[in-house]
């Protein structure tokens, strides 16, 4: 490399910082490197699933608790069913 190009990278650096070299490879100033963005992105998922996660909770413990199962035994419902006169179709 000549010192004259070496001189003049140098002076990109004083002047604009990590800015100076945004080539591929290189992130932006500001921009989070690929694992902490990997991170963040996964703790963001973990909240959001969270938040269903509990949201379903709580309506599963509201349906349990105000709409029971309306048949606990279905014995005496299905012999019941079955006693019945069927209708027959009028033509």
């Amino acid at each position: 490399m000549s010192p004259k190009l070496l001189e003049r990278w140098r002076g990109e650096w004083r002047a604009r910082g990590e800015a100076a070299f945004p080539g591929k490879g290189n992130r932006q100033p500001g921009e989070p490197l690929n694992a902490e963005r990997r991170v963040a992105e996964l703790e963001r998922k973990i909240g959001q699933l969270t938040v269903e996660n509990d949201f379903l909770k709580k309506a599963l413990a509201h349906f349990r608790e105000h709409h029971p199962p309306a048949v606990v035994s279905g014995a005496s419902v299905c012999t019941d069913k079955s006693k019945k006169p069927r209708k027959t179709e009028e033509s």
